[in-house]
Formats: C-alpha cells, sequence, structure tokens
C-alpha cells in the first residue's frame, strides 16, 4: 500500500492541542480521554515521517456526518481509514456501527479495525446479544477491505469466530495499541515501594458495567488510599467529568454513593484532581507518580508505559481480556473491599510480569499491521526511540492538565465562566437555529400536507358525487327494464 494521508477513527490527536471548552463542546474525547491513549500509539506508529498526515475524523463515520461527496474525496486523498476501538461490540454503539458500516461501504480504500473489544452485562459472550447482527455486518465490510482484524482479547476472538461464524484466520488477538506507545522496549523506571510520603495516582469509574453502579466498597477503598498517602491525585477521564472539574458543575446529585460526583468528594479535596486534555503531559505526570492504582484500563496502561508501577482492579470481562493479554499487574474487584489496605493489595504481585511478553506481543502487534498493508516507524529499526510525531510535539506548547474550579485562582475562574459560557451560548444559538430550520421546514411540510389533504378531499367529494350519479342512472335503468318486462 503506498501510505498517503491515512484517516483515523478518533476524535481529535495531540497535533490539534485543544483547549478545554472546545474538548468539551466537540466531545473531543468520545466521552473518555481513554480514548487517547490507544489513538495517540496508532498516530505515533504509522507517522513514518514528520511531513505525513493522519488525520482525526472527529467520529463523523460514527455521526453520520459524511455525505457521498465526503467518502468520493476520501477514496480519492486517502490511503486507508484506520479504525482504532475500545469496547466498541455493545448495545449502546449499534446505532453509531450501523453508520460506520455505512459508510464503509461508500469507501473503496482498505479498512483496519484496530483493536476492539466485546462488552456486555453478561459474562457469557455466546448468549444471543443486540448487537450481534450489528458487530456481523460490520466485520463483513472491514474484512472485504482489510487482511484480519484485531481483537483486544480472547473472549472477543471467540466471540467474532466462534459465535459469529468469522474464519479464524481473519481475526487475530493483539491487546490494546495503547500497549505499543514505544514498540517492544517497555519496563518498569521504579518499584512499588509504599511509604506515607509515596505519590499515588487514583482513577476511578461510576460503573461496573453498563448501568450498574460499581458499588461503594470500592470507593470507600479508594477514599482509604488518599488517606492513608495524602500525596495522591485523582485522575478522572469521563467528559463530564472534565466539565465537573473545569467549570464546577456536578457529575452526579446522587448523595447515596460515594463516587466523586462533585468537587466536594474527598478525592477533589485540597484541588487534588487532575484532568489531562493530551497524552503526553498524562504521560510526564506519571512518570513522577510511585504507584497507580483503580478500576480504569487506561488509567493502568498510562503509568506503565511512563515506567511507573500500576494495579488495576478489574471490574468486568473487558478488563480482564486485556490485563490477560498484556499480563499487567492486577486484582480483581471481588478481592478488594472497604477496608482493603492498598499495602496489602500490593503485596507478592508481579508488576514487571508484562515485561516478558511485551516484544512477543509487539512483534504480533506489527505483523498484523503489515498484513494489513500499514508501514510503520519500526519497519527499519523495531528499537527506535525517536519518532517522527516525537519530534513535531517537542516543538508544541500543549495544554496542561485542567485543575478543580474552585481551587483556580479567582482569574482562572473568571477566565473559564467566560470561555465556557460563551461557547454555551454559541451552541444555544446554533440549536435554535437548527430548531427554527426545522419548524420551517415542518410547516413547509404541513402545508404541503394541508394542500394535499384538501385535494384528497375534493376528489372524494368529486367520487361521492360520480357514484350517486351513476348508481341513479343505474337504477333509472333497472327500472326502466323492470317496467318495460311487465
Amino acid at each position: 500500500m503506498t501510505q498517503k494521508k491515512i484517516l483515523m477513527r478518533a476524535g481529535t490527536t495531540v497535533l490539534e492541542n485543544l483547549y478545554a471548552t472546545k474538548t468539551i463542546f466537540d466531545d473531543a474525547i468520545g466521552g473518555n480521554v481513554g480514548n487517547l491513549v490507544y489513538a495517540n500509539s496508532v498516530l505515533r506508529t504509522l507517522m513514518t515521517d514528520e511531513e505525513m498526515e493522519i488525520e482525526a475524523d472527529h467520529y463523523y463515520a460514527e455521526f453520520g456526518k459524511y455525505k457521498d461527496s465526503d467518502a468520493e474525496r476520501i477514496n480519492s486523498e486517502y490511503s486507508a481509514f484506520v479504525i482504532p476501538f475500545a469496547d466498541a461490540f455493545r448495545g449502546d454503539f449499534i446505532r453509531s456501527m450501523k453508520r460506520i458500516t455505512a459508510f464503509i461501504r461508500k469507501l473503496t480504500i482498505p479498512v483496519i479495525i484496530i483493536g476492539v473489544g466485546v462488552a456486555s452485562g453478561k459474562k457469557d459472550f455466546m448468549e444471543p446479544l443486540p448487537q450481534d447482527d450489528t458487530v456481523k455486518a460490520l466485520i463483513k465490510e472491514v474484512l472485504s477491505r482489510s487482511a484480519v482484524v484485531g481483537v483486544r482479547g480472547e473472549s472477543t476472538y471467540r466471540y467474532l469466530t466462534e459465535k459469529l461464524g468469522f474464519p479464524k484466520d481473519s481475526v487475530t488477538v493483539i491487546g490494546c495499541p495503547s500497549m505499543y506507545t514505544f514498540g517492544p522496549d517497555l519496563s518498569l523506571k521504579k518499584e512499588p515501594d509504599l511509604n506515607p510520603s509515596s505519590k499515588i495516582i487514583i482513577t476511578d469509574t461510576k460503573y461496573r458495567s453498563p448501568g450498574e453502579y460499581i458499588g461503594n466498597d470500592i470507593q470507600k477503598f479508594l477514599i482509604g488510599v488518599s488517606e492513608e498517602y495524602p500525596d495522591f491525585t485523582f485522575i478522572p477521564q469521563l467528559l463530564r467529568e472534565l466539565k465537573e472539574i473545569y467549570i464546577g458543575a456536578p457529575y452526579s446529585r446522587d448523595h447515596s454513593i460515594l463516587y466523586p460526583g462533585n468537587l466536594d468528594s474527598p478525592l477533589f479535596k485540597d484541588g487534588r484532581g487532575k484532568f489531562f486534555l493530551n497524552v503526553p503531559t498524562w504521560l510526564d505526570f506519571a512518570s513522577k507518580a510511585d504507584l497507580a492504582v483503580g478500576p480504569r484500563i487506561h488509567g493502568s496502561i498510562v503509568p506503565v508505559l511512563a515506567g511507573t508501577p500500576a494495579l488495576a482492579i478489574v471490574k468486568d470481562v473487558r478488563m480482564q481480556e486485556l490485563v490477560s493479554y498484556h499480563h499487567l499487574a492486577h486484582v480483581d474487584i471481588s478481592e478488594v473491599h472497604a477496608d482493603s489496605r492498598l499495602s496489602d493489595l500490593v503485596r507478592g504481585k508481579d508488576f514487571h510480569e508484562f515485561e516478558k511478553y511485551q516484544e512477543e506481543n509487539f512483534l504480533h502487534y506489527l505483523d498484523f499491521l503489515h498484513k494489513n498493508g500499514l508501514k510503520t516507524i519500526y519497519d527499519g529499526d523495531i528499537h527506535i526511540k525517536e519518532a517522527p510525531l516525537d519530534r513535531r510535539v517537542s516543538r508544541m506548547k500543549l495544554y496542561g492538565a485542567v485543575t478543580p474550579f474552585y481551587h483556580a485562582s479567582h482569574s482562572e475562574r473568571l477566565r473559564r465562566e467566560g470561555e465556557y459560557f460563551s461557547r454555551e451560548e454559541k451552541k444555544i444559538k446554533e440549536l435554535k437555529d437548527r430548531i427554527d430550520e426545522k419548524n420551517s421546514r415542518i410547516s413547509e411540510l404541513n402545508t404541503s400536507l394541508d394542500e394535499k389533504n384538501s385535494r384528497i378531499s375534493e376528489l372524494n367529494t368529486s367520487l361521492d358525487e360520480f357514484k350517486k350519479g351513476k348508481i341513479y342512472g343505474i337504477i333509472r335503468m333497472i327500472g326502466r327494464k323492470l317496467s318495460g318486462s311487465k
């Protein structure tokens, strides 16, 4: 494949360097900043020189924003459409998958899925799931434009091959692309030696599975960690949490749960919360920590990429297949209780186990990319240290982490409010204009409908008159015939 420009499924890339307000209103992180991590890895791997263009699709495919003319332009100007997914095979993503499938049908260029997982509240994916037919249609279109689909783990592999019937050689387990951000050479730079002054990164999630609250025990445990290690930092990941931390808008008002849904929560105390808008600044911060802990998979992967030990709290099958494939240090959520101590959970864990498998997994990932005709920065030297993307980023001044609104200076709070509410007013006006346009169109359609109904009424009246006249004529004719027969 001659690599011209590449279109990549992503809300943004580090090269766009978005600020907080734009990130919020554009939803440039796809609801979760963890999505930037695997997209950044794909970007770094495929950008073979500084001039190469790898552009984010800004989720246009799944939002149904691409027109036929866009597809024609993409077929002409781009060499491939690469799709890094998270747990896209899930019920609440069906509509988006259908739109992506419809868009792919218009493409003549290669389409490659670089990582995807199946998600469900059920542990057995072999049972019927609402997304089954939609997934089957999507993968069928993708495989007609690529050699093999890369999936996150064994569960998703079985889902596609054993349940949906795709050939085993058309699907391969690659794990999460984020683990290959820096190639095969990945190792920890420190040990998880805990003491009261240890710098701890805490991540958290509200849900164990869609609609199922993760529980207050895990929240009490994480709050306990923050109390035992006061030099902690809470790193939220959701778009709603970015809005919460940036402007002070509560993510959740349900005080019966302990999840940090507002800035009064213990994990935000003393301003100890940071929301990262890009991967490089997140990595830099993580490199200075001593240990990361929490039930977010990319909340564990980012520290590992930065050389910092991380203990993932596995809450579902989605996380399990990833920590198993990459051999990341983890503990099952059932083993974590309200009174559990982090030091006890860490004891005996092999935080270096992933290092034994990193090169093997990476070489398999590289082979997967090559089978799909993609060139990479590693084709000449798999141990390359500085990538073209690194050089471009080094010349940029990236936006730093967002800290809690109530701990910002007075001038900073005024700046955020002015910027945010100005953008909100603009969005409200845009929505009103769209509503006015739709109302105007509805009015036109109603007028047209009224005209058609009026015409139908006229035709029905004419038809009734015709029928009456015809029936009257028939009756007279029958009458004449009867009188004549007498």
